[in-house]
């Protein structure tokens, strides 16, 4: 009887004694943070998740172990903070933006940095459709009113003026990556192809000049050349070329009209780039005899880019959707020849690849219309003189002008004082000007 109430009390003992080891590490655990998904921070879990993607695609996408977080620059797209750090704050820049695709969303957390500079490039073009649309009744301020112009209503329409904001939107990401990658600024990216082949120049002794591609064969065969060869940092135009594409051509998923045509006029925008690029070049020589020349390539001036794309714009093909697939518009003049039809066909088709293509007729852009993000024109400078697309019978509309007195300061008289500050005069100036009524 004693040996089984001292059996009995051990036992009790020893229950005891587990339990409160098991509580024991319980506690430790919990102290701890635990290493199960649910008691991680939710920044860890997002961490494991952006390197699970970046893992996905090694052409687009360098692994964030591999490199340093840099800090980013100010987004004047975004309003970031400068202080921030890239990849620290990668979430927040994927998420501010609007309109973004689930394809884009992803190929945000790839590479955020490239998709920060892609912005950037849809704001210099939304900047430079400004510029060319200037004297028109449509002057991209629906586009240049929004973070991302592909989320306003005129994208989404298949106008004239849809075509060309597709396609400066593409140029300009492409030129912006492009530049970038040179810069250093991105880690998935780096200088561009360098040429093996070794060309001539004509001797300057300019230290520094920017030479036009097509010129490069003219000046080879000019006499009294010296050799030059390919060194410096070019644009990586094709890694450019790639993130635009992957960047804009992911929102078409459909293969009806609209997609197709979208997807056409961001090609033609990216060729805008590529197919105008420079090629820069610096003496080396003894007091600049400029012997020997490095030469790299550049993206072009992007002023340069939307003048190529605005002419583009004037001669834009509508695209009949019952044509679609055979050839766009029946601008050939129909011949009994049938060979000579079937040669000028293909020589069409052949041009009309490279021209922006739209399939609806665009509206007048006279009159304020807030659902669809159309301004109008009252209001809008125009000139009482001209007969050009930014006269007021043009812009006006119809409903007349008014002239108005119009009083501003601007800064004149400059000055360059030794060394180094430059001084200038504040100038009120006192003009009339004609406005749309």
């Amino acid at each position: 009887m004693r040996r089984t109430r001292r059996d009995t009390e051990w036992k009790s003992v020893g229950v005891l004694f587990f339990l409160a080891i098991f509580l024991f590490a319980i506690t430790i655990a919990r102290s701890s943070g635990g290493t199960t998904l649910e008691n991680r921070p939710k920044k860890d879990r997002m961490d494991k998740y952006r390197q699970r993607l970046l893992r996905t695609d090694e052409n687009l996408v360098t692994t964030r172990k591999r490199y340093p977080p840099r800090p980013a620059s100010v987004n004047s797209i975004l309003r970031l903070d400068p202080s921030m750090s890239l990849w620290d704050d990668s979430t927040s820049i994927c998420h501010t933006v609007r309109g973004l695709t689930r394809d884009q969303m992803e190929l945000c957390f790839h590479s955020p940095d490239a998709t920060k500079v892609a912005l950037e490039g849809l704001q210099l073009a939304t900047e430079e459709c400004g510029h060319q649309m200037q004297k028109h009744r449509w002057n991209c301020s629906s586009l240049q009113n929004n973070t991302n112009p592909h989320s306003t209503h005129l994208l989404q329409k298949g106008y004239r003026e849809s075509a060309f904001g597709h396609a400066i939107s593409a140029a300009g990401v492409a030129y912006a990556v492009a530049k970038a990658c040179s810069q250093g600024k991105l880690l998935s990216c780096g200088c561009g192809f360098q040429y093996d082949d070794q060309v001539n120049y004509i001797p300057s002794k300019d230290a520094d000049y920017t030479l036009d591609e097509s010129n490069e064969e003219i000046l080879n065969r000019r006499r009294g050349v010296s050799s030059w060869k390919w060194s410096g940092c070019s644009h990586n135009m094709e890694y450019g070329l790639k993130f635009a594409k992957k960047f804009l051509d992911s929102r078409e998923k459909s293969q009806d009209l609209p997609s197709r045509i979208n997807l056409h006029n961001n090609k033609v925008g990216r060729l805008a780039v590529s197919g105008n690029m420079d090629v820069r070049c610096k003496c080396h020589g003894l007091s600049g005899s400029c012997e020997l020349r490095t030469c790299w390539r550049t993206a072009p001036d992007f002023r340069r880019v939307g003048t190529v794309l605005k002419n583009k714009f004037r001669r834009a093909i509508m695209i009949d959707q019952s044509e679609f697939g055979n050839r766009p518009l029946n601008r050939v003049q129909k011949s009994f020849n049938k060979q000579r039809r079937k040669r000028r066909d293909r020589q069409y088709k052949k041009q009309a690849n490279s021209e922006l293509w739209y399939y609806e007729k665009s509206p007048t852009y006279c009159d304020l219309n807030n659902d669809f993000n159309i301004p109008g024109t009252s209001g809008r400078m125009c000139n009482n003189t001209g007969r050009d697309s930014g006269s007021c019978s043009t812009l006006c509309c119809g409903r007349g002008y008014n002239t108005i007195r119009q009083t501003y300061t601007k800064l004149c008289n400059c000055q360059f004082r030794w060394c180094c500050e430059v001084i200038c005069q504040n100038c009120t100036i006192d003009e009339w000007v004609t406005v749309c009524k």
